[in-house]
Parts: C-alpha cells; sequence; structure tokens
C-alpha cells in the first residue's frame, strides 16, 4: 500500500503536492487546536470559575466567622439578657443553685457554688459557653465528702 500511495505522490503535479502539503498541515493544526488546546483552556476556564467561587465563598466565611466573633464578645446572642438574668434563668434548667453571685460592671461576674454535682456544673458551662456566647474567665473547684459533688467558684464574662 505504501508503494501505491508513493506511485500517486510522484504522479502529482508539483502544484498538486503543495496543495496536498498544505491541506494535511492545515488538518494537523486543526487537530491540534480542537482536540489538545481547546478543551484545555476549557477545562483552564472551568477551573477559575471553581476558584474564584471558591475565594467568594472563604471570603464569606472569613466575614461569617467575624460577626460570629463579635456577636459573642458583645454577648449578643439575639437574646438581650444581662449576665445576672441569664445565670438566674438557666441555673435552675441544670438543678443547680449558687450560693453567692457577685456581679462586676456589666458584664462580668464571679459565681460561688457549693456541694453541687460535678457533671451538671459541667453541662452548665459548656451550655452558657456553647448556647449563650459567654467567656468562663476562670472556674476553681475543690472536691466534696460525697463523691461526684464539688464547691466551686466561677468567673464569666461577655
Amino acid at each position: 500500500m505504501g508503494d501505491a500511495i508513493k506511485e500517486h505522490w510522484q504522479q502529482l503535479q508539483s502544484r498538486e503536492q503543495w496543495m496536498v502539503v498544505g491541506c494535511t498541515v492545515f488538518v494537523v493544526i486543526s487537530l491540534l487546536i480542537f482536540a489538545v488546546i481547546k478543551p484545555m483552556y476549557g477545562q483552564l476556564d472551568l477551573l477559575e470559575k471553581r476558584y474564584q467561587s471558591d475565594v467568594r465563598t472563604l471570603q464569606w466565611l472569613g466575614t461569617a466567622a467575624e460577626q460570629i466573633q463579635q456577636q459573642r464578645r458583645s454577648g449578643n446572642n439575639g437574646q438581650g439578657e444581662s449576665l445576672s438574668t441569664l445565670v438566674d434563668a438557666s441555673l435552675p434548667q441544670f438543678q443547680l443553685t449558687m450560693q453567692r453571685f457577685q456581679p462586676s460592671g456589666k458584664d462580668k461576674a464571679q459565681l460561688w457554688f457549693e456541694n453541687i454535682p460535678y457533671k451538671q456544673l459541667v453541662a452548665w458551662l459548656h451550655y452558657v459557653e456553647s448556647e449563650k456566647g459567654v467567656n468562663i474567665d476562670a472556674v476553681s473547684m475543690n472536691n466534696e465528702d460525697a463523691s461526684g459533688r464539688v464547691s466551686a467558684r466561677v468567673r464569666l464574662q461577655r
């Protein structure tokens, strides 16, 4: 078959041979463009759009995280409660009673507990921190004679 092609090639005039070579080069270049380069640029455009979307999402997350931090720092979780109101309202939910409450300004307070269940105190501390946005500055605990019971001093801040 290769001999037949060579024979046919040699029968073509010089101008026809140049046209065949030109068309072959055109077809090869077109194949390169449409089969390799264009899909590659299409994939590049897709990746660039995906990257831009991820950048916008990351910026939104940064803004949202900052707003959440500001909300936690200000103690504004949509309830507008004072620290004393929050403590008074939440302690009964955990069957806890405090011995003493000492406010220190608008957004700080110290609480004293005596002979209370340790697990309930920890659950309450988790609640006020995670649900109400109150920061726990310090906790001091002492074991009581009864198992699982403690006396504690807690310092809270909004």
